[in-house]
């Protein structure tokens, strides 16, 4: 796996949250990342105002992805993160319910938005490679189809630790 292109990240995320709701296991989901019930899900899919979108029957779930890359923004206009929960509002296919999530998987933990990491919307809840890595390891004991690609996409986040 290419582990710098966050687009393979979002692709496993997606795969393996449509993994756990065929085996009626999102619990692991929202439990990992302190989200209440999701209910059943009905979207999962990259989207071009903001990386992914997990649409399930009680919330969205949207996600802002960073492996290497700063959180742009930072040169007098609103930074990413504020820009998405502004529009995100205004974006029917989503739920009214939302939950913003900044999933940081390489150097972006520790980029700074004066003098702090994570993101700068006080909306989006940081999600750092431990808690990445604890995810996906809670999965493995399910009857994954996908199994070899999450051992790797495991792999690669461990040797990042």
């Amino acid at each position: 796996m290419n582990y710098r292109d966050e687009k393979v990240h979002d692709r496993l995320l997606i795969e393996l949250t449509k993994e756990l709701d065929r085996l009626k296991k999102l619990d692991i989901f929202s439990s990992s990342f302190g989200l209440p019930n999701p209910g059943e899900l009905e979207r999962a899919q990259r989207r071009k105002s903001y990386d992914v979108e997990l649409t399930f029957s009680n919330f969205s779930s949207v996600i802002e992805t960073k492996v290497d890359s700063n959180e742009s923004g930072r040169w007098g206009k609103l930074y990413q993160t504020q820009q998405i929960v502004s529009n995100a509002n205004s974006l029917r296919y989503l739920k009214p319910q939302k939950y913003f999530l900044f999933f940081t998987y390489g150097n972006s933990e520790y980029y700074t938005k004066p003098y702090r990491n994570g993101p700068a919307s006080p909306d989006f809840k940081h999600i750092n490679l431990d808690k990445m890595v604890s995810f996906v390891e809670s999965v493995f004991k399910l009857p994954l189809t996908g199994k070899s690609q999450y051992k790797e996409w495991l792999l690669a986040m461990q040797v990042e630790q």
